[in-house]
């Protein structure tokens, strides 16, 4: 989806957002893994990625990218219950380390 309108309707809650310029892909790279990549295009821009790569030896690596994506955007997406503060700092970073065979981090590194 490119430049797309996404609605979240929160029913249990009574809420209703709306998010403009939405872009959306998911794709499998033809050597295996996963790359989801979501953000939001214009004046609000923010983005996120996440790359699972192909298992080598029963091990995967996993590559996280955020670039100013809103606390709020988290909380919604989380759905937190009974949530009686906000916040609303756009984070930035990348989180990258490696996947065991068993499914648990063996190791991550932050930057």
């Amino acid at each position: 989806m490119k430049n797309g309108n996404l609605i979240v309707d929160d029913q249990q809650r009574g809420n209703k957002w709306n998010f403009e310029n939405i872009t959306l892909s998911l794709r499998r790279p033809s050597a295996g893994g996963v790359a989801l990549s979501v953000g939001e295009e214009g004046n609000n821009a923010w983005s996120l990625r996440v790359v699972i790569g192909p298992p080598a030896n029963g091990v995967r690596s996993v590559d996280i990218r955020a670039n100013k994506v809103s606390t709020t955007n988290i909380l919604l997406a989380l759905r937190m219950k009974d949530l009686t503060y906000s916040a609303d700092l756009p984070l930035t970073g990348e989180l990258k380390g490696e996947l065991g065979r068993d499914g648990l981090p063996t190791y991550f590194r932050a930057n």
